[in-house]
């Protein structure tokens, strides 16, 4: 059931385009600051903290981060994130919901949070990322597994790989030890093909970026940092 309701949630997000009602909500939205809890239009029990970097604007696309933590604190992830969105010119949705426990719940809130801020947002789908601590982090892992190539990357910090998944060649990790600069993330997904191990593999992806301005292939950034220092 869990496979089923998130699939459904990213068919939708790709799909959907924001309505006029939803464009102007959004407008109204403070940014440059943390929104602690904004209510999803199409279910008020769900929520989440919001962060808009301040040059944003509907007119072009803009990659989005979204934050699952163990004990649904939205804001949490989204305010040690901040500083490096704001320099790199990224929006972040921390999950009010998402939280330690029945998979379901952590599903629902996914879905929720994704399909609303695909309403509201202009987001860039090819540059669409999870990040989680502990638990939030096995959450964002399964959704990647489930979803296959509809996230970017996942950043997990405080948990491995949930019961039954493994890391396989088609995974791409890029560790960093800790403490770190939340701006590391971002100059990492700026340039993606430092995520390679081989300085082989680095060359080719390079050099096929310099070829065609849109990849055909992404590696999957899954990087280990504690983001709750």
């Amino acid at each position: 059931m869990l496979r089923i309701v998130v699939i459904v949630s990213l068919v939708l997000l790709v799909s959907l385009s924001p309505p006029a009602q939803a464009t102007q909500q959004a407008n109204a939205i403070p940014k440059n600051q943390i929104v602690k809890k904004l209510e999803c239009l199409n279910d008020s029990s769900q929520s989440y903290a919001l962060y808009l970097p301040s040059n944003y604007t509907p007119d072009r696309k803009w990659p989005i981060l979204y934050a699952l933590d163990p004990g649904a604190r939205g804001k949490t992830p989204v305010e040690r994130f901040k500083e490096a969105a704001e320099k790199y010119g990224w929006i972040l949705a921390g999950s009010n919901n998402s939280r330690n426990g029945p998979w379901r719940r952590a599903a629902d809130a996914w879905s929720a949070m994704t399909k609303d801020t695909q309403q509201r947002f202009s987001i860039d789908d090819d540059r669409v990322y999870a990040t989680g601590f502990s638990g939030g982090a096995r959450v964002a892992l399964q959704i990647a597994q489930l979803c296959q190539d509809c996230l970017a990357g996942v950043i997990a910090s405080g948990a491995g790989f949930p019961a039954g998944l493994a890391p396989s060649t088609s995974m791409h990790f890029f560790s960093l030890a800790p403490p770190v600069s939340m701006t590391s993330i971002f100059r990492v997904e700026k340039s993606r093909c430092s995520a390679y191990e081989s300085r082989h593999q680095r060359k080719d992806c390079q050099r096929n970026q310099n070829v065609s301005k849109r990849r055909t292939e992404r590696p999957r950034l899954l990087a280990r940092v504690n983001i709750y220092r």
